[in-house]
């Protein structure tokens, strides 16, 4: 984390203003790409796992009018 900040205090000075969000998110897409069983769904109808292959994230804001979730659609 510290390398990160580091390299995000670069960016920022070099006007490349990114949110430390944007790393999580793209750790965590790299991370379920190596590992798809944790982007999986119980299918129970047809008793089978079915392995996601599209990459949406959904992250809880909180904002004057109450508690929203914007989604980035294909976020890999």
């Amino acid at each position: 984390m510290t390398r990160l900040l580091a390299l995000r205090a670069e960016w920022k000075a070099a006007g490349r203003n990114i949110n430390v969000n944007a790393f999580f998110i793209k750790a965590l897409i790299v991370a379920l790409k190596d590992y798809p069983v944790f982007h999986a769904k119980l299918d129970e109808a047809n008793e089978c796992i079915r392995l996601e292959q599209d990459f949406h994230f959904g992250m809880a804001t909180e904002t004057p009018d109450g508690l929203m979730v914007p989604v980035i659609r294909h976020a890999d």
